[in-house]
């Protein structure tokens, strides 16, 4: 919704948990959600990372009749907070007993403000009729209302707005309201208004900007005539104003308008003008594709995108495949599930293959990222060797990256042998408590989950350097050393190992903690070993502790297997 909003800001905690578990960046724009081993191996049904599902909410209807001022505005401020909750309960009768009490409003102007706004929050366009008497004759919640059925394409106000069009006196947000209104709800019987406002001198270009996109909306044809006055008048920002006008038109003399503004040098009318020969001119549309994925302007980039990708030819995959290098993260990121898409069509996977090859040989992390991502998602173990060196990769999100592929796919012993090499240097840095960073101790713990996976024994004692409580050794690599120890002397019994991560478990100083990530994992990781001594200690864990309490008696379980 674009009225009233209200910002929030909330901490998200982690499931039944109460880890502090770190957001993964693959590049500097967005985050990128990578998986850990742990998190579904055992699956406990633990939502790591996950906001806490917050307790069912209730209005009260009560409430909002009251007379105590602060106790309308907190329950008017929890119905806009919690509007969007579909099991937000009271909804219905909370929405009557606010109307009820807007039948004779209240004097106090933030009162009536409050109650407009939650009412419009809590309902939808079914209520626009009675929502348009209640609040339409007060300056004050007029316009809260006005956008309101605007967003919900309601025509109730239809005639209010069509009046505002031809009143002089119409301040300046009322008329744009009313515009925007009437392009939403209007027919081809507001065009000589809209025109009349658009050829006005009164008023300026921002609204008039407003008023093409609303003419253009609700007059489909013969506009072109307008389009060629306003293209030689001197007027700021013509072109936008007539791609704006013609963006629904199917004319071959609205074609070439366009056309001629897509090769223009502004660059919103640009985007606008393609956008809606993208809608209207789909063979033009294509044959512009490449010289639009040049653009500067990311939409116009990603309307490209999106017209190639309706075609199922290797030629429109290559002109798609070259943006997922984008500098845009969100276009990027587009473009990569495109092509996984596209790769259902034999011809095409050759392509896409291809395109992983190229950007896995270049030095361009975007495409670097999205091509592992990728090639992942296709399951390609055979490129893990060069997983393997990107680990060098001097940009640290990248080298995360490919150590989480590994963590993925990796199987064989050549691998697992540079694997160990690899953790070796950085845990030799640890154990000598040089500075390392937090995507080094990504790294390492995906890469001790591929050899846990992989049951690699030369790993084994390097791991167990791990167990004892050295914070200085990187809590997240302990954790994820511990959990590979566990896959590897699955079903070893070894007392000495089991004893270590019992007292990992059982650790409750106060004033030295132990991490819970390396408490929940040393749990997981008894109920794999199997230790005969192990059981007792894990009845010890009070089954409300959350993911710890949950994995020590799945483990309890492992031992009547």
């Amino acid at each position: 919704m674009r009225f009233l909003k209200i910002v929030l800001s909330f901490v998200c905690c982690i499931g039944s948990t109460s880890f502090s578990y770190p957001a993964i960046r693959a590049c500097a724009d967005e985050p990128l959600r990578l998986a850990h081993r742990w998190e579904v191996e055992p699956d406990l049904g633990i939502e790591w990372l996950a906001p806490r599902t917050p307790l069912p909410l209730t209005l009260h209807p009560e409430r909002f009749a009251s007379s105590q001022l602060q106790v309308v505005l907190d329950e008017s401020r929890h119905a806009l907070q919690y509007a969007d909750q579909e099991d937000l309960a009271g909804r219905e009768l909370a929405l009557e007993a606010i109307l009820e009490r807007l039948k004779n409003p209240p004097e106090n102007r933030q009162l009536v403000l409050a109650l407009a706004g939650a009412a419009i929050a809590l309902a939808d366009g079914s209520h626009a009729q009675v929502l348009w008497e209640r609040l339409r004759d007060a300056p004050a919640t007029r316009p809260l209302i006005d956008r309101a059925l605007v967003d919900w394409m309601s025509p109730v106000a239809l005639d209010s707005w069509r009046t505002r069009l031809l009143d002089p006196s119409s301040s300046q947000s009322d008329l744009l309201l009313a515009i925007e209104g009437v392009g939403a709800t209007g027919s081809a019987q507001d065009r000589p208004a809209l025109e009349a406002l658009l050829r006005s001198d009164r008023h300026q270009t921002p609204l008039k900007i407003s008023i093409a996109r609303a003419l253009g909306s609700v007059a489909t044809a013969d506009l072109e005539s307008l389009a060629d006055d306003i293209l030689v008048a001197e007027i700021e920002h013509r072109e936008l104003l007539v791609a704006e006008l013609l963006s629904r038109h199917t004319s071959p003399a609205a074609r070439e308008q366009l056309s001629s503004i897509v090769d223009s040098s502004h660059q919103p009318a640009r985007t606008v003008a393609y956008t809606a020969i993208s809608r209207n001119y789909a063979e033009l549309a294509r044959e512009l594709a490449p010289q639009m994925l040049e653009q500067n302007d990311n939409n116009l980039r990603a309307q490209a995108v999106a017209v190639l990708d309706q075609y199922d030819d290797a030629v429109s995959l290559r002109y798609q495949a070259a943006r997922i290098a984008d500098r845009n993260y969100e276009l990027r990121v587009s473009v990569r599930e495109n092509l996984l898409r596209k790769t259902r069509i034999p011809e095409l996977r050759i392509v896409v293959d291809e395109v992983i090859d190229e950007q896995l040989d270049s030095d361009v992390y975007q495409g670097i990222e999205q091509a592992i991502l990728l090639s992942v998602a296709l399951r390609e173990a055979e490129r893990c060797p060069t997983y393997l060196k990107l680990l060098e990769f001097p940009r640290p999100e990248t080298s995360l990256i490919a150590a989480w592929a590994l963590q993925e796919l990796a199987q064989t012993p050549e691998l697992m042998e540079g694997i160990l090499t690899h953790t070796r240097f950085l845990t030799d840095r640890l154990i000598k408590k040089e500075p390392t960073y937090r995507p080094e101790h990504l790294r390492q713990a995906f890469l001790f989950e591929a050899m846990g996976r992989n049951r690699y024994q030369p790993a084994v004692e390097m791991l167990k350097l791990y167990i004892d409580k050295h914070h200085w050794m990187g809590d997240f690599c302990r954790a994820s050393a511990i959990w590979a120890l566990g896959k590897i002397l699955e079903d070893s019994q070894d007392a000495d190992v089991a004893q270590a991560l019992a007292e990992r478990m059982l650790d409750m100083d106060p004033e030295n903690p132990e991490d819970p990530l390396v408490q929940f994992n040393s749990t997981v990781a008894l109920g794999w070993i199997k230790a005969p001594q192990s059981l007792e200690k894990l009845r010890a864990v009070p089954a409300v502790l959350g993911a710890h309490g949950q994995a020590a008696q799945w483990a309890q379980q492992q031992f009547a297997k």
